[in-house]
């Protein structure tokens, strides 16, 4: 077996990705992700990723 590396963050943005085929293979239209404005780097994952900022 090699050896496995590990880059910070490298793993999220394949996570989220997984996360939405996984959603739209079993149905789901919509799918809603709650952060807050200090998480950066996860907001910018998601905006990405296609997801939009929606205030209420």
């Amino acid at each position: 077996m090699g050896k496995i590396t590990w880059k910070p963050g490298a793993f999220t943005p394949r996570l989220v990705d997984e996360c939405v085929a996984c959603a739209r293979q079993v149905g789901y239209r919509k799918i809603m992700l709650w952060t807050n404005e200090l998480l950066h780097a996860a907001r910018h994952t998601y905006e990405k990723a296609a997801f939009s900022e929606r205030g209420w």
